[in-house]
């Protein structure tokens, strides 16, 4: 796990180094003593800046991210520092909004785990129910299938819950090139009703955001969370999703300076693990479905491009120890992986994993998309 902290009262109170141990493709982390600084380092070529910080020895295995792979062990266990446990006797509340999704879904999980009860507000568009199936039968956990646009149903849900996790948005490249409109009025609207309603109820609130709103850039790295933002024409529909992140920032941090919001954001960068879908342009589960299905692996470019991925295991325990840890309030965090790989690799890999014969199909970056992506 790997994080990009900015707040040094928060990196006194839990802090992390990486122990430099490599075996195979794994990168153990682990706790250290004393006032230590989070340990930088290097992410992709495109983007970059993330430090670390973990507890046990978590393993970040690309291998591992290959949900649909039975052979391949999935679903990681963590243990989780004391600090991040509930403080009190009284069983504290947690609302996850997209609590059903991919990310949700996980961190629910590690909240039941560590004492919470979990409200998940979800209307099941891009997340999915059997995400959360095991946890339904739980006395602990509520799921309300409904939107947060519905500002009722967010302020009832907020007022009864202690803290709030917010990570329902419209995502994926497919969707936001498809319903463009849909993306900004979820991504905006649905996050003001969730922030006004914190505010208003003095609920303390994660926002996950993108690293998407730091747009195009291709040759600055690392990036820190104050870097500007290079973003492309309103005619490419990547940057509604893009701008509707940033926005979610500026209503936070605004109600934050004008009303004492207390709020925490988080930038995650690529995410993977099991219960991720590919039915809205994800790049490894539509590669692994691909694979095992006998065709085409379809590559944007020409596939030299690289990425990071974080396994969510390990961005989960992120999210929840900056919503738990102390003076992180108004500040900015990136969230990530800090190995690289170039697309074209990762095919290989996947193909290699998966004993697929499925060719390498490389598509121009200018054909992938009627309306423009990039």
């Amino acid at each position: 796990m790997c994080l990009s902290a900015r707040a040094s009262s928060w990196a006194r109170t839990t802090t992390w180094r990486a122990l430099s141990v490599k075996r195979s493709n794994t990168y153990f982390l682990s706790r250290l003593p004393g006032p230590y600084a989070l340990t930088p380092a290097h992410c992709s070529e495109r983007f970059g800046g993330h430090r670390r910080a973990s507890e046990t020895a978590l393993p970040i295995r690309y291998h591992c991210l290959l949900s649909r792979v039975e052979s391949v062990p999935c679903g990681l266990k963590c243990t989780l520092p004391s600090a991040l446990r509930p403080r009190d006797t009284v069983q504290p509340k947690a609302l996850v909004t997209g609590g059903a999704g991919f990310i949700g879904s996980h961190l629910s999980e590690l909240l039941l785990e560590a004492g919470w009860e979990v409200f998940v507000l979800d209307d099941l568009s891009t997340g999915a129910r059997s995400n959360i199936a095991h946890l339904e039968s739980r006395r602990d956990f509520h799921l309300v299938v409904e939107s947060i646009l519905s500002p009722s149903v967010v302020s009832e849900l907020v007022h009864k819950c202690d803290v709030v996790y917010h990570l329902a948005a419209a995502v994926g490249v497919r969707l936001i090139v498809e319903q463009p409109g849909h993306t900004l009025l979820t991504n905006v609207q649905g996050t003001e009703n969730v922030l006004e309603y914190c505010a208003r109820f003095g609920k303390r609130v994660l926002i996950a955001s993108s690293s998407e709103v730091y747009g195009d850039h291709r040759e600055e790295k690392p990036l820190a969370e104050d870097a500007r933002r290079i973003y492309g024409p309103t005619t490419a529909r990547r940057w509604a999703y893009a701008d509707s992140k940033a926005m979610d920032e500026f209503l936070a941090l605004a109600l934050h300076e004008e009303r004492g919001l207390d709020c925490v954001i988080a930038r995650l960068f690529n995410t993977v693990g099991a219960r991720q879908s590919g039915q809205y342009g994800m790049v490894i589960p539509r590669m692994v479905d691909r694979a095992l299905a006998g065709e085409p692996i379809e590559i944007h470019g020409d596939g030299t491009q690289t990425r990071c991925f974080c396994h969510v295991a390990d961005a989960i325990r992120a999210l929840h120890g900056l919503l738990e840890g102390g003076g992180t309030s108004g500040e900015i965090f990136n969230v990530g992986s800090t190995e690289s790989i170039r697309i074209r690799d990762l095919a290989e890999r996947i193909r290699a994993a998966t004993r697929s014969d499925s060719e390498l199909l490389f598509v121009p970056y200018d054909e992938i998309y009627r309306h423009g992506i990039v």
